[in-house]
């Protein structure tokens, strides 16, 4: 039996897709994460349309940047109500 409300459902995220919310909800284009990490902004898009995987030591990276904790973007599942947002 599920601990959460009818409305909510859990949408699996894939990494990628994760670092590009995290990277808008900061107003940041993929150039400006790109610089900060020190990749090119093409590798920036790769990861995030999930071609390819950030390596350990650019996801540390990535977090430390976007000041995030690790299971903002480790975690499987993000929380998603019927509207599409996030709980």
């Amino acid at each position: 039996m599920s601990s959460l409300p009818p409305s909510t459902t859990m949408k699996k995220l894939k990494i990628g897709q994760k670092i590009k919310n995290c990277r808008l909800n900061k107003g940041w284009s993929q150039r400006t994460l790109a610089a900060k990490i020190g990749v090119t902004h093409n590798r920036i898009s790769y990861y995030e349309n999930d071609l390819i995987n950030p390596s350990y030591k650019t996801i540390l990276k990535i977090l430390r940047v976007l000041d995030l904790p690790p299971d903002q973007l480790l975690e499987g599942r993000e929380n998603v109500t019927e509207g599409g947002t996030n709980s």
